[in-house]
């Protein structure tokens, strides 16, 4: 079978009919064999029925979701491709060329894109159109480099055993986040096409919550980018902490008549140093867990080696002058400002280093499995 037009649904008695009417008008352009499937999310009104009547194939999966009715709707299609939109009648199921085009091209995921194509007058709520979907598309594309100017529309067609590789298991609206950013990740060629976006035709509220889905949407975005999640603000911490400890470990640092950097700020430095590496080791590891990639262990190891043995020698030195300065030093005139900016940083460099010998031999662990 060529194609499946795959609609999920949640008690939608009131539009199905026009979906399925307008899928139908479209299928009957084509010359491959293809079929309507309905995926049912627990309907209590007369949708399956209805859609039965208007010969549809009906599917029910009771785990509730907007994801966990796509999954099940992905398992189940006949198609060798999947074109997916909601059953609010907001999509135009008979105008479904342009995605049959991209197939016959080889692309393996093709978005739609409804500010290219147009939003109907009450299409779109206003937070959603200016606010919610170009902010998420415009981190959509900072973080995984791909061009679409509309991650998050409801009419998408793939290859479905490209899709079935992706391993997805979203069960909400986050669905979409995750199919594209795997997608991107695992190179599916990616492209899009304008859709035009209709007024939804129900009168009730729609099924999406524009915060909390909004909010998993962004979370999935972070999750499957390490760069942005962990690395880079690691960087930026780590780099942050040296410039600081550095500018107060000789002493105290004029910026003004009222302001100065301390003893407190080199301490400050230090805790940033360890946390920001920390985070930037997180992210080396969700990128070798997410791309199954072996960073060319042998000279990342060599590196990571080469810096925690000159941050032993220089740690071992620092904590050799505050021994020397101690017991030089009659106790009660020891001053704990010196102490502490030989003392501190030197402990920094030591915790440092065994932080990055453990990794190093954790990196090695997971190139073995």
């Amino acid at each position: 079978m060529y194609l499946t037009i795959l609609i999920p649904c949640l008690n939608e008695e009131k539009t199905i009919s026009f979906c399925i009417n307008k899928a139908k008008k479209f299928l009957k352009k084509l010359n491959n064999k293809s079929e309507i499937l309905i995926v049912d999310n627990g309907s209590t009104d007369k949708t399956i029925s209805i859609a039965k009547k208007n010969g549809a194939r009906v599917v029910v999966e009771n785990n509730k979701g907007y994801g966990s009715a796509l999954l099940t709707g992905i398992k189940n299609a006949r198609g060798k491709y999947i074109i997916m939109g909601d059953a609010d009648g907001s999509y135009d199921f008979s105008n479904l060329k342009s995605f049959i085009e991209k197939f016959d091209q080889g692309y393996d995921l093709i978005c739609g894109n409804r500010f290219r194509g147009g939003i109907k007058k009450g299409a779109m709520p206003f937070l959603h159109k200016f606010l919610g979907n170009p902010l998420l598309s415009f981190l959509g594309r900072l973080f995984y480099k791909v061009k679409l100017g509309d991650f998050h529309c409801g009419l998408k067609g793939f290859k479905r055993s490209s899709v079935l590789k992706l391993k997805l298991f979203a069960k909400g609206m986050e669905f979409t986040s995750e199919l594209l950013t795997k997608a991107v990740i695992n190179k599916l060629k990616i492209t899009e096409v304008a859709v035009k976006l209709y007024k939804d035709r129900r009168n009730r509220k729609p099924h999406l919550n524009t915060w909390s889905d909004g909010w998993k949407n962004l979370t999935y975005l972070f999750y499957y980018s390490p760069k942005w999640l962990f690395s880079n603000p690691g960087k930026i911490l780590f780099l942050l902490g040296t410039f600081l400890s550095l500018l107060t470990i000789r002493g105290t640092f004029v910026v003004s008549k009222n302001l100065y950097l301390d003893i407190f700020t080199l301490y400050g430095g230090c805790t940033m140093m360890l946390v920001g590496s920390q985070l930037y080791i997180l992210g080396l590891y969700s990128k070798i867990i997410r791309n199954n990639d072996d960073l060319q262990f042998s000279k990342f190891n060599l590196n990571l080696v080469t810096i925690a043995i000159l941050s032993i020698i220089i740690s071992v030195i620092g904590i050799s002058l505050s021994v020397n300065y101690w017991l030089t030093n009659e106790p009660l005139f020891v001053n704990f400002k010196i102490l502490g900016r030989y003392f501190v940083p030197s402990i920094t460099l030591l915790l440092f280093s065994f932080q990055i010998i453990i990794n190093v031999i954790l990196f090695n662990f997971l190139k073995r499995r």
